[in-house]
């Protein structure tokens, strides 16, 4: 009898430590894909309707040459064609043009 409850034992502990092991994996997965579904969605106003906003720039580390240069680079000459400018966290830019040009 004893030796019953010894294996009963061992099974149960092998079963709830692996029962842990699968829940660690499901939590560490799912949150990691939370954090990198969220980190897409997150973007910073560089310039509205043709104003450069300064607060956020500075908040990124960056300063107005850097939407000179990227106006520049996406073809646009002034910043009044420009109705949104935004960078998202992995540095990928979206612009929207102003329509009544």
């Amino acid at each position: 009898m004893d030796k019953f409850l010894e294996a009963l034992f061992r099974g149960a502990l092998v079963y709830m430590t692996l029962l842990l092991v699968l829940i660690f994996a499901i939590l560490t997965i799912s949150t990691g894909y939370l954090s990198l579904k969220n980190r897409t969605f997150r973007r910073v106003v560089l310039v509205a309707d043709g104003e450069i906003i300064h607060k956020n720039l500075h908040a990124l580390g960056l300063d107005e040459t850097f939407v000179w240069e990227t106006i520049q680079d996406l073809g646009m000459e002034d910043l009044s064609q420009i109705d949104v400018l935004e960078m998202s966290e992995d540095g990928s830019i979206y612009l929207n043009k102003k329509k009544n040009l």
